[in-house]
Formats: structure tokens, C-alpha cells, sequence
């Protein structure tokens, strides 16, 4: 069951808009990457897809229901948030963060799915630490084991929504989150992000959705058609290279000529990494 998005448009009050004639479409069993600049309305976005906030044109559905209908009950069954910066007070330890989105009369099996969830994101040893002890990668992997468990137990369709969920992650952390969103998707899990970094997208995502700074899309569909060094130099104001890595595409953002040189484009060295110029 897809959740799509038609001709959205947004705005905050006393400001421009934020999202205008905005369609797209996710569906189960795949990663998305909402990728763009800032102020392009990715969270905004997010919000709108959540039923979190009302669209001042078009709609979201899920399947064939507005998702601003759904009780929110119902509607956490299917769509679950991964905050950036977890808003829960942070006098709660991790394992009770986590267990406030589980939905059991039964406190043992709720402090049960809570331990599953936080051992999923390797944080098990931290469950009886307080959330404002731990770090900020540590916060944003308790916010995503929140956001997994409160989905487990839900029949299709499941979507995780997530804002910048690699952030603060160092790099050993954000690989481990990969393989754990990648099997999720696999097993039928509807998964759409929002990255800034544009190598973890290329990486991790099925499809991408580039959006402009005026909150339109700039181009959607699959990492390698969609984070061209065209397309990203059109959106981002700056030239992009692409280094090929393990098979996969890479976006880089090309440095400015030094001072007096004839403006080399990017050079790697080895024999798996080669430029593609966008000149």
C-alpha cells in the first residue's frame, strides 16, 4: 500500500512557501532519500507525510485514505517518526524512551520489545541510562529503536520515516544503520529519509527525491539518474564530481581552484576510484 503525496503545497504563516506542487510516491519494501538544500522543505515534508501537519493544497494518502483521517492510533500503527533530536524529556532512560512507543497493556513484554529494539541499534548496554547521559549518536539511535519497535507488531503497510538519521553517527555507526534499514525494507518496511549526506543517499537509497529550493522537486527515481553532478549543481549552486567507489556513484562537491592554478578538478588516487566530470 503506497503512501503518496499529490500536488502538495505549504506554507508557515507569514512566510513563503515552503512546499508547492509537490507529488510523490513511496512503497513498502524500499528505501527513499529525500535529499536538497536547506530551507527546501525536507522536514517540512516529512511533517506533511506524518499527518503531522495540514497541507494548504493537495493531499496524503495512504493507500485510499487521507492520512489526516486516520485516528492517531491508527495511524501509528503504520507511520512511525525518527526525530533527529529526540523530544522526550530527558530524565527517562533509554529503555523507557523506547518503550513509550511500544503499545502493550503488558509491562513486561513492552520492557521485552524495548530491549529487542535497543539491541538492534547495539545500545542494549546503555538501556538504564539516562537520555540526557548519553551522547548525541547514542540519542538518535534510541529514537530510531523507538521508531522500529512501535512498527513491530503492525500489519502492512509500515512506513519509518527519519530526519537526518546519520547525522551525528560516526562512520562504523552509520554502517550498521544501513544494513539494519536495508533488512528492515527487505522485510517489507516502507522506509523514506531525510540525508543531507549525499554518499550515505547514493549508498543506502532505492530511489531519491532532489528537492529545490522552492520546495518543488528537482528530479526523483533512481541514486545514479537522479545525483548527477547536472542535477546537484542546478540545485545546490555548486559543481559536483562523481567518484566511482564499489560500483556505486558517489557525489563530491568540487573544491574551488586555488589562487593562481589553472582549476584542476578532483584527482584520486587508486585503482577503484575514478572522476567524472560534470565539464
Amino acid at each position: 500500500m503506497p503512501l503518496v503525496a499529490s500536488e502538495l503545497g505549504f506554507a508557515f504563516p507569514r512566510s513563503g512557501p515552503v512546499i508547492s506542487a509537490l507529488s510523490a510516491e513511496f512503497r513498502p519494501s524500499g528505501i527513499s532519500a529525500i535529499v536538497g538544500p536547506n530551507g527546501a522543505g525536507k522536514t517540512t515534508l516529512l511533517r506533511l507525510l506524518l499527518g503531522l501537519l495540514s497541507p494548504d493544497a493537495g493531499s496524503v494518502r495512504l493507500g485510499d485514505r487521507d492520512v489526516r483521517s486516520i485516528p492517531h492510533a491508527d495511524r501509528a500503527r503504520s507511520l512511525a517518526f525518527a526525530a533527529q533530536r529526540p523530544s522526550l524529556a530527558f530524565g527517562y532512560t533509554a529503555v523507557a524512551t523506547v518503550a513509550f512507543g511500544i503499545r502493550s497493556a503488558d509491562r513486561r513484554e513492552r520492557r521485552r520489545r524495548a530491549m529487542a529494539a535497543l539491541a538492534d541499534v547495539a545500545l542494549e548496554s546503555r538501556a538504564e541510562v539516562r537520555m540526557d547521559r548519553l551522547s548525541a549518536g547514542q540519542q538518535q539511535r534510541v529514537s530510531l529503536a523507538r521508531a522500529l519497535a512501535q512498527l513491530e507488531s503492525a500489519h502492512q503497510p509500515r512506513y519509518l520515516l527519519a530526519d537526518e538519521p546519520t547525522a551525528t553517527l560516526d562512520p562504523g555507526s552509520t554502517l550498521a544503520l544501513s544494513s539494519l534499514l536495508r533488512g528492515r525494507s527487505r522485510a517489507g518496511l516502507g522506509v523514506v529519509l531525510v540525508l543531507h549526506d549525499l554518499q550515505v543517499a547514493a549508498r543506502l537509497a532505492d530511489t531519491v527525491l532532489l528537492l529545490a529550493c522552492d520546495g518543488t522537486v528537482a528530479a526523483s527515481g533512481p541514486p545514479a539518474s537522479v545525483l548527477t553532478p547536472e542535477h546537484l549543481a542546478e540545485t545546490y549552486g555548486t559543481q559536483f564530481d562523481l567518484i566511482e567507489h564499489d560500483g556505486c556513484m558517489l557525489p563530491v562537491p568540487r573544491p574551488e581552484p586555488a589562487a593562481g592554478t589553472g582549476g584542476a578538478g578532483i584527482s584520486r588516487a587508486g585503482d577503484r576510484a575514478h572522476v567524472h566530470s560534470s565539464s
